[in-house]
């Protein structure tokens, strides 16, 4: 997703999600055993700071890059908040500056660099990190936020199949980085104050700009949606593999 993809409404919503799941500690739980002899650490697509926050709490050095300004903003106010003064930002895409030399790099769900594996490879060069850690969608049944049941309704057409960590994996694996991978299971799911508001989250993901759909998404959501405690809840759970390899 690009930079301009994630205006403040979407970062608001992507990081109250992330706020109610497991993802940071389940992520983390797998990779501060392999970190464990670096200080320094680049998260690269840093997102609202998921990673990037916990890891500088915990003592560790880190550099959050990030192209997108509403994703940058959200974690430079959460680093203040927390009083963390080990946290660089940088606000662009990875290639475009030199961001320099880091023990551990970090890339989680920047789906554009694991398509474009080549030139990110050859741009973390610059940072020559010790280890390399992606963590990439496992999903098979392509259903996030019941897309592939919506777009058949709205759309007529099916919802585009991406690729999952495997295609990722066997890239490297061809390029002789040895990576090594461990699968898991996540609950990142999406809380809403009420259906307008899911409704309004729907539209702005599948880029409907009137009100032409409005029942229908009302009606289907109406349907798919659980209420808990103060929340309406998209139940997401993800599947995620979590792939590194060392340098030689």
């Amino acid at each position: 997703m690009g930079s301009f993809f994630w205006d403040e409404r979407k970062v608001e919503w992507y990081d109250r999600a992330l706020e109610e799941s497991d993802y940071s500690k389940k992520i983390l739980n797998i990779i501060i055993p392999l970190i464990q002899e670096c200080k320094t650490i680049i998260d690269i697509g840093a997102g609202c700071g998921p990673l990037s926050i916990p890891l500088a709490e915990l003592g560790y050095q880190v550099t959050a890059l990030e192209p997108s300004p509403s994703m940058i903003n959200k974690i430079r106010q959460k680093a203040e908040k927390k009083k963390l003064s080990n946290m660089k930002f940088l606000e662009a895409k990875f290639g475009e500056i030199d961001a320099g030399k880091h023990d551990a790099a970090i890339v989680a769900n920047v789906r554009k660099l694991f398509v474009e594996l080549d030139d990110f490879l050859k741009n973390l060069e610059s940072v020559s990190p010790k280890i390399t850690i992606l963590i990439v969608g496992a999903d098979t049944k392509n259903n996030k936020f019941f897309f592939s049941e919506l777009y058949p309704i709205l759309f007529n057409k099916e919802y585009p199949k991406k690729e999952n960590h495997l295609a990722v994996f066997e890239k490297l694996t061809a390029k002789g980085l040895n990576p090594q991978s461990c699968i898991i299971d996540l609950n990142i799911d999406q809380p809403f104050y009420d259906i307008d508001e899911a409704v309004e989250f729907w539209k702005a993901y599948l880029n409907i700009n009137n009100s032409k759909y409005d029942n229908i998404l009302k009606n289907f959501l109406t349907e798919k949606l659980i209420k808990r405690d103060k929340w309406l809840i998209a139940e997401v759970k993800k599947r995620s593999a979590v792939i590194w390899w060392t340098s030689k």
